[in-house]
């Protein structure tokens, strides 16, 4: 999330998966950067998606490890996670990794539970229930909740830069392109000879980020895929809308889609 004001950009970082809901209604409200008290063409909004059933393999993997998300998880998937397979997570009643993107993107009321305390999305299994009424199957609800991908849509739809996880050099081209302003762009950008606009290494521009890729983990079984093909049917539909829209706004601001030639290595400084 980035706030940007008379032309400069200062980075808000806040903690690790805070859903939209939660960054606009929690995040953002503590600190005074709101729609209401900042004009709507001061703010950035970016996001990132990925393919959904390579993302929920990848959270897996991660999960496994201990790396993410612990609240998220109910208490039965703790107790099972040291000989869950990928199977059994993408099928699990209470895995919040299906459909993430979209429930993310989402915007979503607070709910209040019993002892008072606020539940947000992020609280999956608990916030959900409340969500569907006490459904014990409100991960079912929620996987043809076509609401919740009106909303997320929404968001992309209004995003001035959607980006895709296996473009991160195209993607940080999308952003400083945005960002930079007509009068800035010069420092940023060569006009190339086809006319579209290609990022240069420069003190001014000091990047270092990764190469692109595309994970892609192979020990995912064909029926695995499936299953979480099954369970992610609003992913796949954000997701491929986030790809329409990132085509688009590279049309639209006449970015190249080859920046890899000018990402990944920083020039020394002399």
């Amino acid at each position: 999330m980035f706030r940007c004001l008379n032309g400069r950009c200062h980075s808000h970082p806040p903690p690790n998966h805070l859903t939209f809901t939660e960054i606009i209604n929690a995040y953002l409200a503590e600190r005074g950067i709101l729609y209401s008290t900042i004009p709507r063409d001061r703010i950035t909004l970016m996001t990132i998606l990925r393919n959904p059933i390579d993302r929920v393999v990848s959270e897996y993997h991660h999960w496994k490890r201990g790396w993410c998300c612990s609240w998220m998880f109910s208490d039965d998937m703790i107790r099972n996670s040291k000989n869950m397979t990928l199977g059994q997570f993408i099928s699990h009643p209470d895995c919040p990794a299906n459909n993430r993107q979209t429930w993310m993107l989402a915007d979503l009321p607070f709910f209040l539970a019993s002892d008072g305390r606020m539940v947000t999305p992020s609280q999956y299994q608990q916030y959900f229930s409340l969500f569907y009424a006490g459904a014990k199957n409100y991960s079912d609800y929620l996987n043809q909740d076509s609401s919740l991908l009106k909303s997320a849509a929404h968001f992309l739809a209004n995003a001035n830069v959607v980006g895709l996880t296996d473009r991160m050099s195209v993607n940080i081209a999308l952003l400083l392109f945005t960002v930079a302003g007509v009068a800035k762009r010069h420092a940023f950008f060569d006009l190339t000879s086809s006319g579209c606009f290609k990022l240069k290494l420069s003190e001014e521009v000091p990047l270092v980020v990764r190469h692109d890729r595309a994970v892609h983990y192979e020990e995912a079984s064909p029926i695995d895929r499936e299953v979480a093909r099954q369970r992610n049917s609003l992913d796949l539909k954000i997701f491929k809308l986030a790809e329409d829209q990132h085509h688009q706004l590279l049309l639209k601001n006449k970015i190249c889609t080859d920046q890899s030639a000018k990402i990944g290595t920083r020039r020394p400084r002399t």
